[in-house]
């Protein structure tokens, strides 16, 4: 099983798990998040990111053109 498909990384993920689901470094991950790129990216009070896996999957639709055009 995928690590992806595990009920802890459904639908939030960390800043890790993020660039690793994207092929990208943690601190690539981290300017995107920073940017605003990754919609719904937000640090939480203890410094750790939490990233919806639904802004991932947008965001490499939008990089790729992957949309149903």
């Amino acid at each position: 099983m995928s690590k992806y498909n595990r009920p802890r990384n459904r639908g939030i993920m960390t800043l890790a798990e993020a660039g690793e689901y994207l092929n990208l470094s943690t601190k690539g991950t981290r300017q995107l998040a920073l940017s605003g790129e990754l919609r719904g990216a937000r640090k939480k009070g203890n410094g750790h990111w939490q990233i919806p896996k639904r802004s991932l999957d947008e965001w490499i639709e939008k990089e790729f053109n992957l949309g149903s055009d």
